[in-house]
């Protein structure tokens, strides 16, 4: 009936590039990102298996060194290829792999609510994973477990944990009760913008401190404009500042310019000039359906400036120019009391999505146990 296979990129890319899940963590663009991160990259998915022929050629994984406990990254290699490309693609997914575990961010992209497909991909997913010697998978479903206003009460329900147990198995919930894991956040900040038209009605929608905080910057004093490769360092000063206000370890300047590298054109890199003086900057990712507002900074003597507030009303109002009807300010702590970063985004008025968090499967316990002690070794 269905067929786990290894594919190709222009497979992969068409399947993932028009699929209602489609995401900037399960693109080609990502598995570039990654592998300058220097993790090892895979894309798999699974077809429908309407052809006579063999469902697919059998795992074989070889290594270099047959040493468990020595086996690097660039050692594994895995065969488990189609033998047939006439069958549709229903599911795909970018695997990356770095010290002997896996991961799947925002993937894989299938219709979850097939439970049998679902059920054959992660099946079929762990035993592609042991093929290639990985002590573990973790996996973050693209899915909303339920909507939540500002103040934490629950507005829509559309998993529930067993549901997710049967949906999900064989893989097991990581607690993560406030969403603190860096890798993806859980609780992500939603603009719906679909019942405004103008920047007006989009103004008069905030909270009315928000409002006017907004207001005090729209004058010519204020301007916008997208950082080159070689204006980065802008940026990443204004990144600093804001995380050693909130005392966070944040990301380097190679790290941002993996990013501009490999999204290209999916990406914008923005700075928010007062008279010519950089006061504030953000990072922002183009997708299909919205667009994301994910890493920014504030200088901090310049906080009264109100930068932030500036880019957040001009980037919505783009996207009401555009087309664009949701807007993601991305992550927030699980926290509804004394969580000043969801009461900055709760100030532009919108709704929480919890996602269902991390998945795990241990594949070899032992290897798993030997990585995660090697990793705080070294």
């Amino acid at each position: 009936m269905y067929r786990f296979i290894e594919l190709t990129k222009p497979e992969f890319a068409s399947f993932a590039q028009f699929h209602s899940l489609a995401n900037w963590n399960q693109n080609l663009a990502a598995q570039s990102f990654r592998e300058a991160q220097g993790y090892r990259t895979y894309l798999v998915g699974v077809k429908a298996n309407y052809t006579a022929a063999p469902s697919a050629t059998p795992i074989r994984a070889t290594f270099a060194n047959s040493n468990i406990n020595t086996i690097n990254d660039s050692e594994l290699t895995c065969n488990y290829r189609s033998l047939d490309d006439s069958d549709p693609l229903l599911a795909a997914g970018l695997i990356q792999v770095r010290n002997g575990n896996g991961l799947i961010i925002q993937g894989p992209l299938l219709d979850f609510s097939d439970r049998g497909l679902t059920n054959y991909f992660f099946q079929q997913l762990i035993d592609f994973c042991n093929g290639l010697r990985l002590s573990s998978i973790d996996v973050f479903p693209p899915l909303v477990q339920r909507t939540l206003t500002a103040k934490g009460d629950i507005t829509q329900q559309f998993w529930d944990l067993d549901e997710l147990l049967s949906l999900l198995s064989p893989l097991e919930p990581v607690s993560d009760p406030l969403g603190l894991d860096p890798r993806l956040p859980r609780f992500n900040f939603i603009k719906d913008l679909s019942k405004l038209t103008d920047c007006n009605q989009l103004l008069a929608s905030f909270r009315q401190t928000t409002r006017q905080s907004v207001r005090k910057t729209l004058n010519d004093h204020y301007a916008i404009r997208a950082l080159g490769l070689d204006e980065l360092s802008l940026l990443q000063s204004l990144l600093d500042d804001s995380n050693t206000k909130n005392h966070i370890q944040g990301r380097d300047l190679d790290y941002l310019r993996r990013l501009f590298l490999s999204y290209s054109n999916d990406i914008d890199f923005l700075l928010v000039e007062h008279d010519q003086t950089p006061i504030s900057g953000a990072i922002f990712v183009k997708e299909f359906r919205q667009l994301i507002y994910f890493l920014s900074g504030t200088a901090t003597p310049y906080r009264s400036l109100m930068g932030a507030h500036h880019l957040q009303f001009k980037m919505m109002e783009r996207c009401l120019t555009n087309g664009v009807m949701r807007y993601n300010m991305l992550g927030v702590e699980g926290r509804f009391d004394h969580n000043p970063l969801l009461d900055f985004k709760a100030g532009f008025r919108g709704y929480l999505e919890e996602g269902v968090g991390c998945w795990r499967k241990i594949i070899h316990k032992n290897r798993y146990v030997w990585h995660k002690l090697k990793n705080r070794l070294w």
